[in-house]
């Protein structure tokens, strides 16, 4: 159905009508004012001298400081006329939701986006911090969804189809920005969700400015815009393995990308398949499989599993005891960091774990690498210590700790004896029957007897040739 593009509204009448407002202004709501405060508690986590905190001073802190009504800022920044439909329908950022299936290349950045109705002209405003994977939801749940917009679409709107799309407002993405800036910089998953809760508020107060100014007939004027993080205690939160550290990438038979997603959960919805099915088919070479939401077959790339896999585990097998460092004369019961001049102290600590809970880091990170030849990246990269403690001691520590919770080394023989590590004898159950694609691996506590320490040697033949698995307290690396 074709449609008539209307000459964009003269800015100056709009100004006009509006007197010297000639920019969108801010409408602050108690949702507002409660994510600001919030976010002013993640601002005030970072560390100060760190990378990290020197990007939010210099990018995010205009956003939650002053608080709490944004009168630092006299306004939101966006014309007028932006949001005008007139504007919309002229603009050559136009698509017509009848092509939208088609690759289409959309900014990898916030948005602030519009759809306007071809018959009825009737406007939708939103926001997303991904709009590729915004508008795959959109695609492939429009007949299904209970989403305001999307029932409209689907019982009087006249279809997906019968829409225009507009990418009309970008965002920063403060993710990506920082990445560009400081590309030697480590993240976590725990400093990614601060930059991307950023990016988030940042969208949503503007996408409730423009609701509020341009009252689009689609969106249900008497609710605020909400936020996803308002509730989070940052001291205390932790990164969801499937929902914060897992970004997955999918790929054609032809292997050109399809889509990225955030997370397993948005990946397996968007796609159409269980999180067991996603979980079994990802990383597994020339494997597609059948995808209802997009209607073909298609192959699944968990990035976490592979750098777990690969990259960073193999290159622990080069690691070497730790030297220069007098082992034997640091009380037991003592863990302690030292600068990577190994020769000062940077911290006397009673576990593993409080060294890792007070420097925001992984504690199967801090314990791995305890008396060995690898430094630790903390306070945002800006210092580097080694995690040292009497060797008795760590011997004390292996002997009393659950087997449950002890390291595990594999040696995978059909592919030239590579070395592999597991946070335990669990993940490695895990991580290995995803490579050979095993699924009666079951977690039975018969699995530690069955392949690490039992002369019995039983379990399921096909793992046990392929793979030598020990503790990581048995392993040595030069035999």
């Amino acid at each position: 159905m074709s449609f008539t593009a209307l000459v964009p509204t003269n800015p100056s009448v709009e100004q006009k009508a509006m007197g010297n407002t000639h920019y969108i202004p801010w409408h602050i709501t108690s949702a507002i004012e409660k994510a600001q405060a919030t976010l002013t508690t993640f601002y005030d986590w970072v560390p100060q001298g760190t990378p990290h905190r020197e990007f939010l001073d210099n990018h995010c802190v205009h956003l939650i400081k002053p608080a709490p009504h944004l009168n630092n800022m006299e306004h939101t920044g966006i014309p007028t006329h932006l949001f005008s439909k007139e504007y919309l329908l002229a603009s050559d950022k136009l698509i017509d939701c009848a092509v939208l299936r088609s690759k289409t290349e959309v900014p990898d950045q916030g948005m602030i986006y519009a759809f306007i109705n071809k018959e009825t002209n009737r406007m939708y405003v939103g926001s997303s911090i991904n709009m590729t994977s915004r508008l795959h939801t959109y695609i492939h749940s429009w007949e299904t969804s209970r989403q305001r917009f999307l029932e409209e679409m689907r019982t009087t709107g006249g279809g997906f189809d019968n829409y225009l799309f507009v990418p009309n407002y970008e965002v920063p993405n403060y993710q990506l920005l920082f990445e560009s800036l400081y590309p030697d910089v480590p993240q976590d998953p725990k400093m990614r969700y601060v930059l991307a809760r950023f990016t988030e508020y940042h969208c949503r107060i503007l996408e409730q400015a423009v609701i509020y100014y341009a009252k689009p007939e689609i969106n249900d004027l008497s609710t605020t815009v909400s936020f996803t993080f308002p509730n989070v205690n940052i001291d205390t939160y932790t990164p969801n393995a499937l929902d914060r550290a897992h970004p997955i990438s999918v790929f054609t038979s032809d292997g050109q990308l399809y889509n990225k997603y955030e997370s397993i959960n948005i990946a397996k919805r968007a796609l159409g398949i269980s999180e067991q099915s996603l979980i079994w088919a990802r990383n597994r070479a020339d494997y597609l499989i059948y995808c209802p939401n997009p209607g073909q077959e298609l192959r699944i790339f968990d990035h976490v599993i592979n750098d777990v896999l690969q990259a960073p585990l193999n290159s622990h097998q080069k690691l070497m005891p730790i030297s220069g460092v007098s082992l034997d004369t640091i009380p037991m019961g003592e863990i302690h960091a030292i600068l990577d001049n190994k020769s000062d102290l940077y911290g006397v600590y009673d576990s593993c774990t409080q060294f890792a809970q007070d420097h925001d880091i992984n504690s199967w990170q801090a314990y791995r690498y305890l008396n060995l030849n690898k430094s630790i990246p903390i306070l945002g990269g800006s210092i580097l210590v080694y995690l040292c403690c009497n060797p008795a001691y760590r011997q004390q520590m292996l002997d009393v700790q659950d087997k449950r919770t002890w390291p595990v080394v594999s040696i995978d023989t059909k592919q030239d004896n590579l070395v592999r590590y597991h946070d335990n004898p669990a993940a490695a159950r895990i991580e290995l029957s995803h490579l050979v694609g095993i699924t009666d691996l079951k977690p039975t506590r018969n699995f530690t007897k069955d392949y690490i320490t039992g002369t019995k040697r039983a379990g399921v033949i096909k793992f046990r040739r392929r793979f030598q698995l020990m503790w990581l307290k048995d392993y040595d690396p030069n035999v």
